[in-house]
């Protein structure tokens, strides 16, 4: 036994070279601490970061030496470092994105991300943060946010001139002020779609959004909207918002809203029965004066008619009966001019203990084309998300520390019929709760690697020369 203490020492040496090599060798910042909080290491990459020596504070109380802000200006306490919250709430995971202060005064935004480190039995050895630089990110993200805001203002001032110039050649050319009124209506309804559409995601646009953007506007207690998720590109979404404003506002002059009581319902549905998905959409009114076939088309009929199906390929029909006017339209929904969440697999849930391995897979599979849930960094945090989180594939590293596995997270997405992968440095035949059927993504893993294996559980992926 006397014998065995110096090798145990040269092998803990050993052990704690190589710790400290990998700190060095990893591309963002890492501190450890013990179970008290004590910071007792941090690497060279953190220092460059953060233009300091590291501080060794001595619990989680001390952290507040490290100078940082929230978005809204106000300081970062101490004990709400994402090390705070693993040591002092035994939090597994925790993170927080700061306005750090450095060393010199200037500042930058930081990612922290905090772990817990536990031995076997689950008892708390430690933490570790990896702090990550996202300045840059940050940047990009506010100039996006003030062109969106600054191509929206230039879009409303272009609409206000035009009513302007429109109002003003109506006012001296005699034209009555309940024309110059409808006319100056549809512009601001014209215009309030584009703001709609270039403050959001100026690329696509929910259906629901649409609708009740302009909806709300006329009357928003008498209109009911109903359907299914449904996002078109934006260049399909103004003919839509367009007729649904000259829908409401035909109700509200001749139809059912012209009525205390007048009701409508706009609803719609994808019907995948066939070859190629069909989009209808169905504008029922009720409760209010008897309606009957116009004698010519006016605008109003052609934007709900000709135009909307000249943009979208769609096909609309309209019933004048004793009811009240009915409106229907049907399109086939095609890649060229609606994404739809039902048919297009894009929410991938990562699983994965390994910090530099989890956020390394959300980036892989983001540079593919998917959306990210999670990461999920522990079984707690998984299971939560694999029961509540809108989730279309999965990859769940089969061992997540503490003596924990993936296996109760892979129960429950089996129940709600969700396909997952396993992600593992053991061979497939060693997870013991795996079934046959159950597919295995050996680490290391890559882009390609992650590719090829989502297509076997999502076959209608494209082929890996398309994607």
């Amino acid at each position: 036994m006397v014998e065995s203490i110096p090798g145990d020492r040269d092998e803990l040496a050993e052990q704690l070279k190589l710790f400290e090599a990998m700190m060095e060798t990893v591309p963002v910042g890492v501190v450890v601490t013990d179970a008290d909080g004590q910071i007792l290491r941090g690497n060279s990459i953190l220092e460059e970061m953060v233009r300091h020596p590291i501080f060794h504070s001595k619990d989680a109380e001390a952290y507040g030496e490290w100078v940082s802000f929230h978005e809204d200006g106000r300081r970062v306490e101490s004990l709400e470092y994402p090390l705070a919250k693993v040591i002092r709430e035994e939090a597994d995971h925790s993170e927080l994105t700061v306005h750090y202060q450095r060393g010199d005064g200037s500042r930058f935004w930081m990612r922290i991300i905090g772990k817990a480190i536990r031995d076997d039995q689950g008892n708390l050895l430690g933490a570790a943060v990896a702090c990550v630089d996202v300045d840059e990110e940050h940047r990009l993200r506010e100039s996006q946010d003030v062109l969106i805001a600054e191509l929206n203002h230039r879009v409303k001032n272009a609409f206000s001139v035009t009513n302007a110039i429109v109002g003003r050649s109506l006012r001296k050319s005699g034209v009555a002020g309940e024309l110059r009124d409808e006319i100056d209506s549809r512009l601001n309804a014209y215009a309030a779609a584009h703001s709609m559409l270039v403050g959001n995601d100026y690329t696509k646009s929910a259906l629901a959004e649409i609708a009740r953007a302009v909806l709300s506007r006329i009357d928003d207690e008498r209109i009911a909207i109903e359907g299914e998720e449904v996002i078109f590109a934006t260049r399909r979404a103004l003919p839509f918002s367009m007729a649904f404003y000259e829908l409401a506002s035909n109700a509200m002059k001749y139809g059912s809203l012209s009525e205390e009581e007048g009701r409508v319902n706009l609803s719609w549905r994808v019907d995948r029965s066939g070859d190629q998905p069909q989009l209808h959409v169905r504008w029922i009114e009720s409760g209010g004066p008897p309606v009957s076939e116009p004698s010519a088309e006016g605008f109003g009929t052609f934007v709900t008619g000709r135009a909307l199906m000249a943009e979208t390929g769609g096909e609309v029909r309209r019933s004048y009966g004793s009811s009240g006017f009915e409106w229907t339209f049907e399109m086939p929904l095609t890649s060229e001019n609606v994404a739809m969440p039902d048919n297009e697999i894009t929410r991938v849930f990562v699983v994965e203990d390994e910090v530099f391995v989890a956020y390394e897979m959300n980036d892989m599979l983001e540079e593919l084309g998917f959306e990210v849930v999670g990461p999920a960094l522990n079984a707690e945090d998984a299971q939560k998300l694999a029961r509540t989180a809108e989730i279309d594939a999965a990859f769940l590293d089969v061992n997540l520390g503490g003596g924990k596995t993936s296996e109760p997270t892979a129960m429950i997405l089996r129940e709600r019929g969700v396909p997952f992968v396993f992600v593992t440095a053991y061979t497939p035949d060693q997870i013991t709760f795996r079934t046959s059927s159950d597919e295995v993504l050996e680490k290391p893993v890559s882009s390609k690697k992650v590719y090829e294996t989502l297509q076997k559980v999502l076959p209608h992926l494209e082929t890996e020369g398309d994607a």
